[in-house]
């Protein structure tokens, strides 16, 4: 199945996701209500990118499957220089007496909404390891 023939995936998604929901929910209307919210997000593509995501991930090809974990270690060593080294550098130059004008700071305004994006993601992320769609390395 190619990343772009995600029809039949969509379908078997959601009749997973229908599975879970019977066993999550005792009532016929907390059944209905998951299974129309299941429907909407099927149709909205919501289902079909998960589906992608699948694919990706278990794609041998670094530059399909690898990108996320790319964008990760960015965040992280954004982060990294944001909250641990930056403080320090900033401490040990005044104290040396260096101009600190130059040293910049992350910005947080751009990575924020990616971080965030990725860690909403992470459910996905374990997904394909229980599932063993994950890369293998």
């Amino acid at each position: 199945m190619g990343v772009f023939d995600i029809g039949s995936g969509v379908a078997e998604v959601v009749k997973g996701l229908f599975g879970l929901i019977d066993d999550a929910h005792t009532s016929d209307e907390e059944k209905a209500e998951q299974r129309l919210r299941v429907m909407e997000m099927a149709a909205s593509g919501d289902l079909a990118q998960m589906k992608i995501n699948e694919n990706e991930a278990a794609s041998e090809n670094m530059f399909v499957s690898g990108w996320r974990p790319a964008v990760g270690w960015i965040c992280v060593t954004a982060l990294a220089w944001q909250f641990i080294a930056l403080p320090i550098v900033l401490t040990f130059a005044g104290l040396f007496g260096f101009d600190t004008s130059l040293i910049k700071d992350a910005e947080l305004d751009a990575l924020m909404p990616i971080l965030m994006g990725m860690l909403g993601m992470g459910a996905l992320r374990t997904y394909e390891k229980v599932t063993g769609v994950a890369r293998k390395k």
